[in-house]
């Protein structure tokens, strides 16, 4: 499996990449940044049939980022939270699947 996967630094450069992205995967600490905010508002500008697949990393347990985690999965329109250490094929083979996801969801992809 090979995926192309561009860093990005802040929720506010995500909300810009999101338009060509196959799936966002991101930390629960990025969910405190100021800027998610407008990652949030992109999400939920995607049209309906274009929903992207959201993958969360989490510390697990119970998490005080629990208010965070719904408003993504509201903006989102569905997460996926793994949780903190995860293997690298539970990784990788969550990522395909959002991927296929995407991409049949995508019309012309």
């Amino acid at each position: 499996m090979a995926f192309k996967l561009p860093s990005v630094r802040d929720s506010a450069t995500s909300a810009v990449e999101i338009i060509n992205a196959g799936a966002l995967v991101m930390t629960e600490e990025a969910l405190e940044s100021a800027t998610t905010t407008n990652l949030c508002l992109r999400l939920e500008d995607q049209p309906a049939w274009s929903e992207l697949p959201v993958i969360i990393l989490t510390s697990g347990g119970a998490s005080r980022l629990t208010r965070l985690f719904d408003l993504a999965a509201d903006s989102a329109g569905g997460v996926t939270l793994l949780e903190r250490p995860i293997s690298t094929d539970t990784l990788l083979r969550t990522i395909n699947v959002a991927l296929r996801s995407r991409r049949a969801a995508v019309p012309g992809s």
